[in-house]
This record gives structure tokens, sequence and C-alpha cells, in this order.
């Protein structure tokens, strides 16, 4: 079974691709494509996927079982269902890809890995530029200092 570059935007998983051709046919175009075992390619995704994202129990996540829904049984914890989560990452129109794919993955819900000790990545970076924000509007707004010169140049 084929998979062919076409149905991808990412330029990552579009490279992988054309680098690891293998096959003549892709099975989700019909069509006769250089394609990519599909096996190959959801090892690759696997990967990536599973080097940002874990399942949160087995991780160590705080656990509440008294909630209804697995996604709500980790307090402060953004979990996502894996199908909805390979949908988001992989940016394809072809749904049947997605649903492969989900399907050879070992479990059912993700978390970010880094979510489950603290704040995220991107959640660092936002706290960061609205602490900068804050100083440059209400704190040192046209003031800047040279270290080099010890002294305060105004602009």
């Amino acid at each position: 079974m084929g998979v062919c570059s076409s149905h991808f935007e990412d330029k990552a998983l579009i490279n992988f691709i054309d680098e690891n051709t293998n096959e003549d046919f892709c099975d989700y175009c019909d069509e006769a494509k250089p394609s990519i075992n599909f096996d190959k390619f959801q090892e690759f995704v696997e990967e990536a996927v599973y080097y940002e994202y874990c399942e949160p129990y087995e991780e160590g996540a705080p656990y509440n079982s008294e909630e209804a829904y697995y996604e709500d049984r980790f307090p402060g914890i953004s979990v996502e269902y894996t199908r909805e989560l390979l949908d988001e990452l992989l940016g394809t129109s072809d749904y049947e890809i997605v649903e492969d794919l989900a399907g050879s993955f070992p479990d059912d819900y993700l978390t970010e890995r880094e979510a489950i000790y603290g704040p995220t990545k991107n959640e660092y970076f936002i706290g960061g530029w609205d602490r900068f924000k804050q100083i440059i509007k209400h704190e040192v707004r046209f003031l800047f200092f040279d270290p080099k010169l010890g002294r305060t140049i105004r602009r």
C-alpha cells in the first residue's frame, strides 16, 4: 500500500515522501504516482508525533478518576483524541489517510509532553511576549539602555 506526496501541504512530509519513494502506485489516489510504502510513512509520522506528544496517564500526569470523560480526567492539561490531533498536524484533506494512521497508533488520546510538567513552549513564549508588551507600553517606552556605554540613550 502506497501514499504519494500530493495529499499533503506540510513541506517536511512532502520531502520525506519524495525522498523515500519506493512504490509506483498511490492507493489513495488510485493513480500511478511515485509513492512511499504506508508502513514506512506511518513509522515516520508516529516517531514525529511521539517526540512532542505522549499518552498522559502513562507519563504520570495528575489524574482525577471521578470525571466522566477520559480527556477531562487530567486537570489543567489539554488532552486530544489521536484522530483529531493527526488531522490537525498532517494538514491533509484526505480523511482516509488520517483514519489509517490513527488506527495504527497504540494510544487513543495524546497530550503535549511538556504540558504535563509545566507550560508548553507556546505558553511560555506567549507569556514572555505579554510581559514584553507590558514593559514597552507602560514602563520604559522610548528609553533604551546601552550596556556597553553604561549610559541611557534617548530616542
